[in-house]
């Protein structure tokens, strides 16, 4: 029980990116070691993390591969219900961390996707 006070403590703390990949590694960590808990202290636990971390974590110092993997740590049945508060904020906080990462790759990336599908298209309708 101890834990969910903690946890809720944190995700209410004002946005500041205090933590970088070894914060998120902690929390991902805290998130795989719940399977014992009862189902709704469990959910209480891991929606209280991914609110921490989305307030807490630097977007500049965490990679998507690292985001990806704490998110693969939480039930979606769990703690991130379609549309649910969770959900809009995980949403608006990796757009927010694609936005940061890859500023300088937008333009390139839409221009190679358009020149292999154009491939694509020219090989196989010839």
């Amino acid at each position: 029980m101890a834990l969910c006070y903690f946890t809720q403590s944190l995700s209410l703390i004002q946005p500041q990116p205090i933590l970088g990949a070894e914060g998120l590694l902690i929390m991902r960590t805290i998130s795989s070691q719940l399977l014992t808990f009862q189902v709704l202290l469990r959910s209480s636990i891991q929606c209280f993390l991914l609110q921490a971390a989305i307030r807490l974590v630097s977007v500049e110092e965490v990679t998507f591969q690292e985001i990806a993997l704490f998110l693969s740590a939480l039930k979606p049945s769990e703690c991130l219900a379609y549309k649910s508060l969770c959900w809009r904020e995980t949403e608006q906080w990796i757009d927010q961390v694609s936005k940061v990462q890859f500023q300088n790759f937008g333009s390139d990336i839409r221009n190679f996707i358009l020149e292999a599908v154009k491939k694509l298209m020219s090989s196989h309708y010839k």
